[in-house]
């Protein structure tokens, strides 16, 4: 969190350094020279903290330098949000005489903090290199590579129940006689068990090494090793190479390497490489492992990360390990709680009723059953002694810990992200989209000349949450990106923990529990009841730049909201989410000029204050839950807002003449909102939803602004009452288009030439379309998602002959077609068709053959 933190602020005196010297001249000199030191000093702190962050197993002296590290960065983020724009309101009030006296006051004031910040960072100097920063003791790491080790090193076979499916897969890849050569890799979260199933794995394969015939494919040599991030890779080469029998003699003479890959050349080998954490370490492991080998050889790998089993094995090696079902884990928690108990012994209904709450909160991990399990049985068997272990489950120590190794391994970059999504309540649906937006609010996501869309740049970042298997897709989009996605409610309670401790975020029950100052807190998540106990409180902090007040079904008073508005006045972002909100939001919020993220949701709320253009740092504004919402028309001169998501039936006419040049997403918006002349503005636009509401005998013709925004639109939704989208309608300009969905009556479908020449996805709603209208259609060369929605199509029948009808098509879902009876798709139609949905009562003819490839289901 440190260097997230060293790296805003030194952003931010970048920025302020430019300023001044743009704007000041030679009046403020001295300041700019400070200023210039403090970036180099944060600058030589940022380096310090990346070398010290390679290094997990720190020393207290290292921690206690992190956290005033953090707590320096802080200081000099209030510093600058508190001084810098008083200079800049005191230049803008024109009179010269008083602003100059002013200028030299705050001045004054702002010359005596520097003087203390270069003190602390003289002390923070000091300490790094008077004191050892590295711990020449054993640390938590060490302990668990410890029992790792032992794990699978020991000879006991592993409870593998539930994991039959896997095994008889896995057994099948291990002995295919086909397969030349092959890599296994067993991937998943945590403690799902993939060490105790490679184990299992690898057993089956030691007992084909005991037999001796020559005729059978056995293995001849076998060796099992803990990738630990402790050990070098040479010593991984050397373990393995004792284990399957290479000479030490012929060591010595050649690289341990080449020696390595010299005898597994000549053997039919079987080698388990336990909890792989990255390609390089793959890479230089591989490096002793031959090109040619013996015909049946195998790899057998475990990995957190699904990019590292691709990586190794390709995407066909992959095997995801999944929760355990509540029956199979009761029956792991059953045997391991009579594990040594006498015959006999039974378990009273009240004992077994907490039992049971227990093992729904270990949800499906066999580590957390197995952890839960001996921690019960070396207890007496009463309720009370029981339901301690409940209310202190999440927070076990040596479950915490195999779940820390995760969040250690992860890159710098990474972890603020990761630990963001305890700011959601536990097992949240979350949109990638809202997360992604919230990382580039908090400037988690640097920008550079690489990476000019920290958007796209917040994609990968949460592709590689998901690749860690820390983070659980829950649905994607078409073209495959994550939609929606959560966290599982285990590592959501170690994202809170964590964050508390360095200080990323705080929960009310943080700063209740540990009896910590909320002086400190920056970012701050309440659920609830307890945002009012928060404002009660004493010692609150007026420095929070997050706030996240998620009432539920509660409700927000107006007098709770304008005091968040008015002693919070740094916020960066705020979250509101409540069953009602005040019918008139505060002025206060045009105040909070650092504002970058804002999204409210609620009943009542009707009008948002009208000086909102003074927010020009607000990136997104998303009021969809506001379903009453009118918005001002200072909206539109937000000049660096790229997130307008509002409510279908808010209106808000747009009277100024350039609005909102940096738009990336407008979405819905009512079509009388916007005259042509204001599209000429927004050229940078990638998604478009326009609402057109109830006015009889006008078409629907919107060229205006497909012509303007072409070059980058990506994704348009057009909705329409009682009107007729204009046959002339073109979009075959949008070159980026790739997703249009139309809801609406469609007298005449647009041209094939019309249509976007890379559209992918296409939904229509209301269409009312006849047979004929789909032959252009089945002619759109890239067209892989179509979904006929209610009353979209009034035809009877529809069919498809010849490979070029539909040629693309993978995924086809038809949906409340009251009028059609048949669907018939020849053998050589729709080629590529993978998926189909459709309602019950439709007949189906589709060639025998494909059928079984293609996934259907039925709406009902």
């Amino acid at each position: 969190m440190e260097v997230i933190a060293i790296a805003a602020v030194t952003k931010k005196v970048v920025d302020i350094i430019g300023t001044l010297a743009l704007e000041e001249g030679y009046r403020l000199y001295w300041l700019r020279e400070q200023m210039e030191w403090i970036r180099r000093e944060m600058e030589k702190i940022q380096s310090f903290l990346k070398e010290a962050d390679s290094n997990p197993t720190g020393s207290e002296t290292l921690t206690t330098i992190r956290r005033q590290i953090r707590e320096l960065a802080y200081d000099i983020e209030d510093i600058i949000d508190k001084y810098f724009p008083k200079l800049a309101s005191h230049k803008a009030k024109g009179k010269e005489y008083l602003c100059c006296l002013c200028n030299c006051c705050t001045a004054n004031e702002l010359a005596l903090e520097i003087e203390a910040i270069k003190g602390r960072v003289e002390a923070i100097c000091n300490a790094k290199t008077t004191y050892p920063t590295c711990d020449v003791g054993s640390s938590g790491h060490d302990t668990i590579w410890e029992v790792r080790k032992n794990f699978l090193y020991g000879d006991e076979e592993p409870n593998i129940v539930g994991f039959q499916d896997d095994i008889d897969e896995l057994k099948k890849k291990l002995l295919d006689p086909n397969t030349a050569y092959d890599v296994i890799s067993i991937i998943g979260m945590p403690g799902l068990g993939k060490t105790t199933l490679a184990r299992k794995i690898f057993n089956i394969a030691k007992v084909e090494l005991a037999k001796d015939s020559p005729n059978d494919l056995h293995f001849e040599c076998s060796a099992k090793v803990y990738v630990s991030q402790k050990q070098t890779v040479e010593e991984l080469w050397k373990d393995i190479a004792k284990q399957v029998g290479v000479n030490k003699e012929e060591m010595d003479v050649n690289h341990v390497a080449t020696a390595l890959s010299a005898f597994l050349s000549k053997k039919r080998y079987v080698i388990f490489l336990d909890d792989l954490w990255s390609d390089e370490t793959w890479d230089k492991l591989s490096i002793a492992f031959p090109n040619n080998p013996k015909i049946g050889s195998r790899i057998i790998i475990t990995s957190r990360s699904r990019r590292v089993g691709r990586h190794a094995g390709g995407k066909n090696s992959l095997h995801k390990l999944q929760h355990l079902e509540f029956k199979s884990s009761q029956k792991i928690f059953n045997e391991l709680l009579m594990k040594g108990a006498s015959t006999g012994e039974t378990f009273s209904p009240s004992l077994k009723a907490v039992g049971q709450e227990i093992l729904t909160k270990c949800h499906g991990l066999p580590l957390a059953i197995t952890i839960v399990a001996g921690m019960l049985r070396q207890r007496k068997r009463k309720q009370h002694t029981w339901n301690y272990i409940l209310q202190s489950l999440n927070k076990d120590d040596q479950l915490s810990k195999v779940l820390d190794l995760s969040y250690q391994d992860l890159p710098i970059y990474l972890k603020p992200c990761f630990l963001y999504f305890g700011l959601f309540p536990k097992d949240h649906e979350i949109r990638a989209s809202e997360i992604i937006n919230l990382w580039v609010a908090e400037k988690f996501i640097p920008l550079s000349e690489q990476t000019p869309l920290a958007e796209d740049e917040g994609e990968a970042y949460l592709g590689e949450l998901v690749d860690r298997n820390l983070i659980q897709v829950i649905s994607r989009r078409s073209d495959g990106r994550i939609r929606t996605c959560s966290i599982h409610s285990l590592l959501h309670s170690r994202c809170i923990s964590l964050a508390s401790k360095d200080n990323l975020f705080k929960t009310w029950s943080n700063i209740t529990s540990n009896s910590c100052t909320s002086s400190r807190v920056r970012r701050f998540t309440t659920e609830g009841s307890s945002l009012s106990q928060f404002l009660s409180s004493e010692g609150q902090t007026l420095k929070i730049r997050t706030l996240f007040c998620l009432q539920g079904s509660h409700e927000l008073s107006k007098k709770h909201l304008t005091r968040v508005l008015q002693e919070f006045k740094f916020l960066r972002v705020l979250v509101i989410e409540c069953l009602e909100l005040p019918l008139k939001f505060p002025k206060d919020l045009c105040n909070l000029r650092p504002l970058r993220h804002l999204k409210l949701s609620g009943y009542g709320l009707e009008k948002l204050p009208k000086g909102m253009s003074s927010l020009q740092d607000l990136r997104t504004l998303d009021v969809r839950g506001c379903p009453s919402i009118r918005l001002p028309n200072s909206i539109w001169k937000l000049k660096n807002l790229r997130n307008l998501l509002v409510h279908e039936h808010i209106h808000c006419v747009c009277r100024t003449k350039a609005p909102l040049p940096n738009l990336q997403i407008l979405s819905l918006i009512r079509g009388d909102c916007l005259e042509p002349k204001h599209w000429e503005n927004m050229r940078n636009l990638r998604k478009l939803g326009i609402y057109y509401p109830l006015k009889k005998d006008r078409k629907i013709n919107v060229l205006w602004f497909t012509t303007h925004q072409a070059e980058k639109l990506e994704n348009l939704r057009l909705e329409w009452h009682l009107d007729s989208l204009d046959k002339s309608m073109d979009f075959s300009q949008c070159n980026k288009l790739q997703k249009l969905h139309l809801r609406g009556f469609i007298e005449s479908m647009p041209q094939f030439g019309n249509f976007p020449p890379n559209l992918t996805e296409l939904s229509l709603v209301a269409s009312q379309l006849e047979e004929d209208a789909l032959e252009n259609l089945k002619k759109l060369p890239r067209l892989k998602v179509l979904k006929l929605g209610q009353n979209s199509f009034v035809g009877a029948k529809i069919v498809c002959v010849g490979s070029q009808e539909f040629p693309s098509l993978e995924d086809l879902r038809i949906d409340e077609l009251l009028s059609l009876n048949e669907l018939r798709v020849e053998k050589e139609g729709m080629p590529r068709l993978k998926k189909l949905c459709y309602c019950k009562g439709l007949t189906v003819q589709i060639d025998n053959t494909r059928y079984l490839n293609i996934v259907v289901t039925l709406n009902y």
